[in-house]
């Protein structure tokens, strides 16, 4: 939503610099300075999505690893037993 919220803002802000528009040479600095915002959210949302994705998988081996450690345990004990 952070995100969401980022790129809205920044779109507003440009309209808004966009309608104050008097010689073409600002329309390029506002699209330019817009553009680089918006480059630099999608940047920032792309790391924290990798993150994201990274802590997800190393909880999912760290489960993984936990449940076969304790499977394995278990067999080996039921081996014992037989």
């Amino acid at each position: 939503m952070q995100f969401a919220e980022e790129t809205l803002s920044n779109t507003f802000d440009f309209a808004h610099k966009l309608v104050r528009v008097k010689e073409p040479q600002e329309f390029a600095q506002i699209q330019t300075e817009f553009l680089s915002r918006q480059a630099q959210v999608l940047g920032d949302q792309t790391k924290e999505l990798g993150q994201s994705i990274a802590q997800g998988a190393s909880e999912v081996t760290q489960t993984t690893l936990e449940r076969t450690a304790g499977t394995a345990e278990t067999l080996r004990k039921r081996s014992e037993a037989a």
